[in-house]
């Protein structure tokens, strides 16, 4: 696959920089819906979940989560050396508003596939009532693609911006559905997100790019108007943002051990529609990954 990396990145007049790219880029597993006949304990998108006693579908005030898909591991090509060679993964959602940290859960089975049973919504109406209490269900196919991360941010790329767009769309044409790899980043950094929300600092994810003297500006003009609440509010948004920016080089190195846990597309199958045909993004840190801790993701939209 690196030969054809290579190959790929010099048919778009990128050799200058293959260097980089070719150590920046990460596998993904592509997950395509399938006229493939679901089975107990098979990969798929919607229906309902083939669940084990031991875990519980998702429920929030008497209202249950959607489940979104099963993800066989035994099933996937054996190609990504972070990845549990069998088990089974869940994934869940929650309300899909606001688009970043959306409320969610994915769980994680190693035992048996005699254990599995079809398990019917705990509730008689899901989280989300737009999209009703399930989805259509629908089989998937696997097969591995390259990702490259997207460098619209960083200012020594901008001469290569088009020609590496046309290359990460070269390598991931079938777009979609797809486990591992690098985030899609269509507005802001989702893997930054993810650290950041995971780590405390929630409240300035929208506002990385601020100076400290334009935060510290902000801080007074609040403080002027008096706002009680707001001004509780500053005070902690301040906080996080220095903090942030104080140690910007080590949060950033953090959030590179983000990647794609589960990306989920709009998938006309199983009338899955994320906000105007977008995509629904499980992340987790690769170092949770490799201890098979699935406690600690983030989702966004």
């Amino acid at each position: 696959m690196k030969k054809e990396l290579r190959q790929a990145i010099a048919d778009h007049g990128l050799s200058a920089i293959a260097d980089r790219l070719c150590a920046d880029q990460k596998q993904t597993l592509t997950a395509t819906p399938s006229d493939s006949e679901v089975t107990i304990g098979s990969s798929k998108l919607g229906g309902i979940p083939h669940l084990p006693l031991s875990l519980k579908w998702p429920v929030e005030e008497d209202e249950h989560y959607l489940f979104i898909g099963q993800i066989n591991l035994a099933e996937v090509p054996q190609t990504i050396k972070e990845v549990p060679k069998e088990g089974w993964l869940y994934f869940f959602v929650g309300l899909d508003e606001p688009a970043y940290d959306v409320a969610h859960t994915v769980l994680y089975f190693s035992g048996d596939r005699s254990e599995l049973a079809p398990v019917s919504p705990p509730t008689k109406q899901s989280i989300n009532p737009d999209y009703g209490n399930t989805f259509p269900e629908v089989s998937l196919d696997f097969g591995t693609a390259i990702t490259l991360p997207d460098y619209t941010f960083d200012e020594s790329f901008d001469d290569y911006c088009d020609d590496i767009d046309e290359l990460r769309q070269h390598l991931l044409s079938s777009g979609g559905c797809r486990l591992f790899g690098h985030p899609e980043q269509w507005s802001g950094n989702p893997a930054l997100d993810a650290h950041l929300c995971t780590k405390g600092f929630k409240s300035i994810i929208f506002d990385t790019y601020m100076t400290l003297e334009k935060a510290e500006k902000k801080v007074k003009e609040t403080y002027a108007s008096g706002d009680v609440d707001q001004i509780e509010y500053v005070d902690k948004w301040f906080g996080q943002l220095k903090k942030y920016i104080e140690n910007i080089d080590r949060h950033t190195k953090e959030a590179e051990n983000w990647q794609v846990l589960f990306q989920v597309s709009s998938v006309d199958e199983c009338n899955m529609c994320w906000w105007d045909a977008g995509l629904l993004t499980y992340l987790i840190d690769t170092r949770e990954l490799k201890k098979t801790d699935f406690s600690k993701t983030y989702a966004c939209i």
